[in-house]
């Protein structure tokens, strides 16, 4: 029977949170307080103003998609949880709740696995947010 290392890989992570900065991937997003910078900068990329971002369902979970990446580069490889203050920094941006970020993010994982147009528009925005 083969380890399972990403099993391996969350035990220890919850275990020894001091050597988590050795072995974690930082993020491009270096702190929630940039979130809303990044949430205009989507709408003006996006050719939209705020209000139609959160009204449409597809470009709000590309904003979703966009900003966990940029915070957790990992969370779309497997099955750890969003990094604690995440969603409620990401609702509190797209006035809603941090359960609707969560669905969000649920419903994100699939369309990568379904849709290869979803992961192209995610890669193009993360290009343009990581580019400054």
């Amino acid at each position: 029977m083969e380890p399972n290392y990403r099993r391996i890989y969350h035990r220890l992570k919850r275990r020894y949170p001091v050597i988590l900065d050795m072995v974690d991937t930082p993020g491009v997003l270096q702190s929630y307080d940039d979130i809303p910078r990044l949430f205009a900068e989507f709408c003006r990329i996006a050719h939209m103003n705020q209000k139609q971002v959160i009204g449409d369902h597809y470009k709000r979970l590309l904003f979703v998609a966009t900003v966990t990446r940029m915070g957790d580069p990992h969370y779309f490889d497997d099955e750890s949880p969003i990094r604690k203050g995440m969603a409620t920094a990401i609702g509190d941006v797209l006035g809603c709740h941090q359960t609707v970020i969560s669905h969000a993010l649920r419903t994100v994982k699939n369309y990568l696995a379904i849709y290869p147009q979803f992961q192209q528009e995610l890669d193009y925005f993360y290009a343009q947010l990581t580019k400054e």
